[in-house]
């Protein structure tokens, strides 16, 4: 239960008219002042600190997986892009080696037909 400055007040004057200024003053002194359970006890900035350390925890988790799958999706990319690269390289092979016969027979043709 909050206790109001109103509800303070009142109590204050009450000891003043049962024990006196000076000690009533004393005893006020000791009250925690209005709004004290608002402030956050060490044990709550425990329990704040060690959630926010296992959020911080799965979070890193989360990331490692993450950058797994994206390195996996890196490679097989890779690994695709690799494969291509050799098929267009043996085609161009295929189509060089073609081209050089193709000449070498016009040529021999282009011989034969002039003697």
């Amino acid at each position: 239960m909050s206790v109001t400055d109103e509800a303070r007040h009142d109590l204050r004057e009450r000891l003043v008219a049962l024990m006196g200024r000076t000690h009533t003053a004393t005893l006020m002194a000791h009250l925690p002042p209005a709004g004290w359970g608002d402030v956050a006890t060490r044990a709550d900035l425990d329990h704040l600190e060690a959630r926010i350390d296992h959020r911080f925890d799965a979070l890193e988790q989360r990331m490692e997986a993450l950058e797994e799958r994206v390195k996996l999706q890196m490679q097989a990319q890779e690994h695709g892009l690799e494969r291509s690269v050799a098929e267009k390289n043996r085609q161009t092979m295929v189509a060089a080696i073609a081209m050089v016969f193709s000449q070498s027979t016009i040529l021999a043709t282009l011989i034969l037909a002039t003697r």
